[in-house]
């Protein structure tokens, strides 16, 4: 459990890091990243047994978290947001193909 809420704290402090980096879409990651810390100030909280599988997903939820928050600190590419879109949606088509997205 506690290396569980080790790699929790820090995703939490790299989240803050990367944050001072966006270059867009600022507000929303400041949002993003309270979010982020009001559930890291819970974890004491956390009953002791508390079951892995809940550890883990809380984990992975908040590594994801500090990685969207450091992504937006990267100039905005827009060729690779459509290879994005493709790979989190097959259907997904550009605008102006005549597929899902236009």
């Amino acid at each position: 459990m506690d290396v569980h809420l080790a790699v929790i704290k820090d995703a939490v402090e790299a989240a803050k890091d990367y944050l001072l980096e966006a270059r867009y879409h600022k507000n929303m990651l400041r949002f993003l990243c309270c979010e982020m810390e009001k559930v890291a100030d819970l974890l004491p909280q956390l009953p002791k047994d508390a079951s892995q599988e809940f550890l883990v997903v809380l984990k992975d939820e908040m590594e994801k978290g500090s990685l969207l928050i450091s992504r937006h600190g990267r100039r905005f590419d827009l060729r690779g947001f459509y290879k994005v879109c493709r790979q989190a949606n097959p259907g997904y088509r550009e605008k102006g193909t005549g597929g899902a997205g236009g």
